[in-house]
């Protein structure tokens, strides 16, 4: 297959997007404007501009929170300070077996298809065998921007990637879509914090895949704060021996913003662990939709699976559904799910504003503690400050879209040179003591 004819395979399934073909969630789906993803096929954007507005972010990030990013795309414009082991190509340097690859997996998803029709780059990143390595990336949808990232973490390597998604000044319909495409060698760890902050005008497409290898580890944190729509897919695969997953997300919803998260986790091999841990914390009339998905293949012996979703409603117009789900074709195993979603409790809010706190503070102290274990997870130090600035400033404002001007205090930023080992074993353990205890 050469590059015309797979481009032309990507526009004709792109075209056929359905919004949601599986039985267990078809009744409950986000459905994206067509407005919106059809701006991905847009072309002639002004470049010098791009680069400009994409620069002016880069800059204003490195001022208040210290962060420098090696990769920086807007538009037409994409920027490489060198780093090592990174390659920014066109979609023509695809080799045959990729293409075939690409094939297959939009075949089944046609959000994936749709990168592959719109996007004109691909961004790899191969770290070298037994070498520790940090990537900081911006992506900018400063006009439409469909990108796609190809990440092989080599044998005994340790990476640290860090991918902040963002809009430019807005005005216009427009959107930003993503895909990750992830593979963790033997003996590698690649930890990943994707932060999404669009603007009102975004409709906002993420989708990764990731298989991990024989005592491979994968940790990925997922921060949906932006867009006014948000479509994310994903799925997880422990193909090697005692291979290990730990997927975070974390939503924060306000005004009339509709988040879709659908993340399939898969223990393929002999003991190997998954986990995958959702929260959603929703205001006004936002509305989320956390649909996990655990799957046990035959074969997998002693391993180990938990899918873990909670939701928390600010307002009573939020809307949240949480859809665990699972499927194990093998018996020695363990596995559990769990889900809940509820109201902040009045006496709470009661007991708070007799002692003299407001509102604002007090939902900022609930949805602090709420989120508290998944965004301490962050091990970088500068990387947490701007979530918990973007998250803090979000529930003050209930706006989104906008970058702080400060880093502001949290409670996440308290003892932050303690190890968090707040890892998918111990939420396995705590499930199965209470089902022990029932």
């Amino acid at each position: 297959m050469d590059y015309n004819d797979f481009s032309a395979k990507a526009r004709e399934y792109a075209q056929q997007l359905p919004e949601e073909s599986d039985i267990l969630y078809k009744r409950n789906f986000i459905q994206m404007p067509k407005e919106h993803l059809s701006a991905l096929s847009e072309h002639g954007h002004d470049y010098e501009a791009a680069r400009n507005e994409v620069e002016e972010i880069a800059k204003r990030i490195k001022d208040v929170f210290n962060i420098e990013f090696d990769i920086v795309v807007g538009g037409d414009y994409t920027y490489s300070n060198g780093a090592d082991g990174v390659e920014i190509t066109d979609m023509t340097g695809l080799d045959g077996e990729k293409m075939e690859y690409k094939k297959e997996r939009m075949k089944k998803n046609r959000f994936e298809a749709l990168v592959n029709a719109t996007s004109k780059r691909i961004i790899s990143i191969r770290t070298r065998k037994g070498a520790r390595s940090n990537y900081n990336m911006l992506f900018a949808n400063v006009n439409p921007l469909s990108i796609q990232v190809d990440i092989d973490a080599a044998e005994g390597s340790e990476a640290s990637i860090f991918q902040f998604c963002c809009s430019g000044n807005g005005g216009s319909v427009s959107a930003l879509a993503i895909s990750n495409d992830i593979t963790v060698g033997e003996n590698a760890k690649l930890d990943i914090v994707q932060m999404h902050n669009e603007n009102q005008d975004t409709a906002v497409v993420n989708i990764h895949t990731g298989t991990v290898r024989d005592n491979g580890f994968l940790r990925q944190h997922f921060f949906y704060t932006g867009g006014a729509y948000v479509k994310a897919i994903g799925s997880i695969e422990l193909t090697g021996n005692s291979a290990e997953s730990e997927t975070n997300e974390t939503v924060l919803g306000s005004k009339e913003q509709k988040i879709d998260v659908n993340t399939e986790i898969i223990n393929g091999s002999v003991g190997s662990l998954a986990s995958l841990e959702s929260k959603a914390a929703l205001m006004d009339y936002s509305r989320c939709i956390l649909k996990g998905f655990a799957r046990i293949k035959y074969g997998a012996v002693g391993s180990r699976s938990i899918v873990h979703e909670r939701g928390m409603l600010l307002d009573k117009t939020a809307k949240i559904d949480s859809l665990p789900g699972m499927s194990i074709a093998e018996d020695d195993v363990k596995a559990t799910h769990s889900s809940s979603a509820a109201p902040i409790d009045d006496e709470t809010l009661f007991y708070l504003g007799a002692r003299g706190i407001d509102r604002k503070s007090a939902d900022r102290l609930i949805v602090d503690g709420f989120l508290g274990n998944s965004i301490k997870k962050i091990r970088n130090p500068s990387i947490l400050r701007m979530v918990a600035a973007i998250i803090n400033g979000k529930i003050d404002t209930r706006d989104y879209g906008k970058l702080p001007a400060e880093a502001l205090e949290s409670m996440w930023l308290i003892d932050m040179d303690q190890k968090n080992e707040d890892t998918g074993e111990r939420l396995l353990q705590e499930h199965l003591k209470y089902r022990k205890q029932r």
